[in-house]
């Protein structure tokens, strides 16, 4: 899949059209503005029993697929299998292990109920850190809404919750995926500071509403994290510091946190300061 590069990837992909293990090429005609737009559309177009987005930046141990399969294989009530990661850079070189975005449960290979999982962690952080590193069932993914096709920035995170409503997780302790992050990517797009708040919030929306008893601290640690991310915005000189994206904040943020504006109010009172001192030096 080719979503319209400009880097000479299409004429790569083209060399293997017509190679026994492509069953078929797709290449757009413009860019379709979401990465998780050309994730539905590979994914609707997948007819094996498990589904794995590896994504073109990210590189794999031999075994991955091997051990995800297997624990899908051995435990039907699993929808969602990943492994560790480690983050490497442009030459492959290795930075760190994704075991320092977790606690001790991660030393070891578990699983866990979906949903509980939700109300856990992922009402806080994704802890899905790269796609690639995870393989899925397809007939639990045929039984979600895809809500997640309409975000630009935190797709993923929706993707796997919605997918964790309807089956549990398994992790795999192993070091079996290579995650290359670049600078260029879409989630360094302009606007992401932006869209990357107003869809934090739409996510919790989206699990508050599906699922009640939550973790309460790390809920509440996580709208205290947005508020802190939107009072800089607005104290910002960034071009999607506007009106009316503010407005679009308030309108969703109002239904997650009712305590809202006072507490914009204290953190911009806060910070103006230090802003306004550190601009001056």
């Amino acid at each position: 899949m080719d979503d319209c590069s400009t880097d000479g990837s299409q004429g790569i992909l083209e060399r293997y059209r017509n190679h026994p293990k492509v069953s078929k090429l797709l290449i757009n005609e413009g860019n379709s503005g979401s990465p998780f737009r050309q994730w539905a559309k590979g994914l609707a177009e997948a007819r094996g029993e498990y589904l794995w987005i590896a994504e073109s930046d990210d590189y794999a141990d031999k075994a991955l697929l091997e051990k995800l399969v297997s624990i899908l294989e051995h435990h039907g009530q699993v929808g969602i299998a990943y492994c560790q990661s480690w983050r490497v850079d442009r030459e492959g070189n290795r930075l760190f292990s994704g075991r320092k975005w977790y606690d001790a449960q991660w030393d070891y290979d578990h699983i866990h109920h979906g949903a509980e999982e939700v109300k856990e962690y992922f009402v806080q952080v994704c802890l899905i850190a790269n796609a690639s590193a995870a393989l899925f069932r397809k007939s639990v993914y045929g039984q979600i809404n895809q809500v997640y096709k309409q975000y630009k920035s935190v797709g993923d995170w929706q993707l796997w919750i919605e997918l964790l409503l309807k089956s549990d997780i398994a992790f795999c302790a192993e070091h079996l995926n290579y995650f290359r992050a670049l600078d260029t990517s879409v989630s360094f797009s302009s606007n992401t500071k932006w869209i990357g708040i107003l869809e934090r919030y739409k996510l919790l929306a989206f699990v508050k509403t599906h699922l009640t008893h939550l973790n309460t601290q790390k809920y509440d640690h996580q709208k205290k994290y947005l508020a802190g991310m939107w009072a800089r915005l607005i104290l910002s000189a960034q071009a999607d510091n506007t009106l009316s994206n503010h407005w679009s904040l308030l309108k969703l943020a109002i239904c997650v946190d009712r305590l809202i504006i006072p507490k914009l109010i204290l953190l911009l009172v806060r910070i103006y300061p230090w802003k306004k001192k550190s601009a001056s030096n």
